[in-house]
C-alpha cells in the first residue's frame, strides 16, 4: 500500500488486525519501523520479529471512525458459515467499501439453499395432506 500511496506518513499509518473470537472481538494495531518498511519494500520473507520491524500501537476506541474499509471485491469476507469454501491460499482483489453485515445472506448461501429446499418439501407435504 505504501508503494501505491507514497505520500502516506508511515509514522501514523497502522495495520489493524481484527479477530472474531467466541463472545468477543480482538483488535490489534501495528506500525512498521523504518527497518520494517525497508525490508517490506525489498523482500517478501516471513518470520518478522516484533520490535525489529514493527511495533504494537495503542488503540483508543470511540464512536467516531476516521478511515476506510478494504473488503474483497466479491463482498464476501465472513467464511464462518461456509468453511469448506475458505482456503489459506484464497486469491481475491480488494476494493474500498463498507463491509456487509456478519449475517448477510452472501456469507451463508448454504442456509438459504436449505430454506428453499425445506419450502419445497413443505409444499409437497401440504398438497398430499388431507
Amino acid at each position: 500500500m505504501l508503494i501505491d500511496y507514497p505520500t502516506w506518513n508511515t509514522d501514523i499509518v497502522i495495520c489493524l488486525s481484527v479477530a472474531f473470537t467466541p463472545g468477543s472481538v480482538s483488535l490489534t494495531a501495528y506500525n512498521l519501523t523504518p527497518a520494517g518498511l525497508e525490508r517490506g519494500l525489498s523482500s517478501k520473507e516471513e518470520g518478522i520479529v516484533q520490535g525489529e520491524l514493527w511495533h504494537k500501537r495503542q488503540l483508543y476506541l470511540s464512536e467516531a471512525y476516521y478511515g476506510f474499509f478494504m473488503v474483497p471485491d466479491t463482498g464476501v469476507w465472513n467464511y464462518s458459515f461456509m468453511g469448506i469454501d475458505h482456503s489459506p491460499n484464497l486469491k481475491y482483489a480488494l476494493t474500498l467499501a463498507n463491509p456487509k453485515s456478519f449475517y448477510d445472506e452472501c456469507h451463508r448461501p448454504g442456509h438459504f439453499l436449505t430454506f428453499a429446499q425445506s419450502e419445497v418439501k413443505n409444499e409437497e407435504i401440504d398438497e398430499n395432506y388431507e
